[in-house]
């Protein structure tokens, strides 16, 4: 079973900030922590701690389903790596360039939470597939204190368990777990801090609620579309330049390589993600609106 479109994602569409001197919104800013404060107001001025991060409220729940808490993502993370890591070590050679040595990683970080762009799906579409269209943990594992390694674990692992013999049940692990290597250039994945940082740096605005992640339907684990709310609304148009309107809820679309910025016009609806993955001159398509339903 094929699970619908989130209503709530809305269409997202290339946004041209009229106040921006220019024409491409690629943001490459090195933000520090220290200057966050100054880039948010209500509710994420209130989750900002005093060590400079935001306060994670993950969700409990996907509809009725219960969802593991970011520790256990990390234990089941750690447990995977041990278990199975010597197994992608091939394939993580071709993405990094360099070997990794599957002994080496440790879970680095916190797990960072990333929401489904799909609605809870129902029952009767098993649970393997629920789990591989539901919401994830991506946990980041570093070697001598490099991010290396992300593993993204299904939040609705809640049936997984811990023995000597390794994770049970071992018939859906390629759904629960997937693990990719981070190419050497690629700045990724960014967190609720820079993405907060960054969206304030581009835009000149302050930064309203905590910017949370929705997964993409790319396949890679680590890129990410990153939603937050703006104190006030900024004029924007549509990359065709045929129209204008001001928005106040704004997305930070990230690939790896290009970070692009984004605003919602419907509810309905959804555009194709920015991606370099597959092609290096992908650019979300003109034309208003130029829609893709997720399938």
């Amino acid at each position: 079973m094929t699970p619908g479109p989130r209503a709530s994602r809305g269409l997202l569409l290339l946004a041209v900030v009229l106040a921006a001197c220019s024409d491409s919104l690629a943001v490459h800013a090195d933000p520090s922590r220290a200057r966050l404060a100054e880039s948010v107001s209500g509710a994420a001025a209130a989750a900002l701690q005093v060590d400079g991060t935001f306060r994670r409220d993950n969700p409990q729940f996907f509809g009725a389903a219960a969802l593991i808490d970011a520790r256990r993502a990390t234990d089941l993370a750690t447990a995977f790596i041990t278990w199975y890591g010597r197994f992608f070590e091939p394939a993580w050679r071709e993405q990094r360039g360099t070997a990794i040595d599957a002994r080496s990683l440790v879970a680095c970080g916190t797990a960072q939470f990333v929401d489904s762009p799909y609605e809870p799906i129902v029952t009767e579409a098993g649970w393997a597939v629920r789990k591989a269209f539901g919401p994830r943990f991506r946990v980041s594992m570093c070697a001598g204190g490099v991010r290396q390694v992300v593993v993204s674990v299904s939040a609705l692992a809640t049936d997984v368990s811990l023995n000597r013999d390794g994770l049970e049940p071992a018939e859906d692990l390629l759904v629960t777990f997937a693990a990719a290597a981070l190419p050497p250039d690629w700045e990724v994945p960014i967190d609720a801090e820079e993405a907060a940082q960054q969206l304030a740096t581009v835009l000149g605005v302050r930064i309203s609620t905590v910017p949370r992640v929705t997964a993409t339907p790319s396949g890679m684990q680590f890129i990410g579309q990153w939603d937050a709310r703006l104190e006030r609304s900024v004029l924007v148009r549509d990359r065709a330049g045929s129209r204008e309107q001001r928005q106040d809820r704004i997305v930070l679309a990230d690939d790896g390589h290009r970070r692009a910025v984004l605003y919602r016009l419907d509810s309905t609806s959804m555009l194709p993600p920015v991606s370099t993955i597959a092609a290096p001159s992908a650019q979300i398509k003109r034309g208003w609106p130029a829609t893709v339903r997720l399938h």
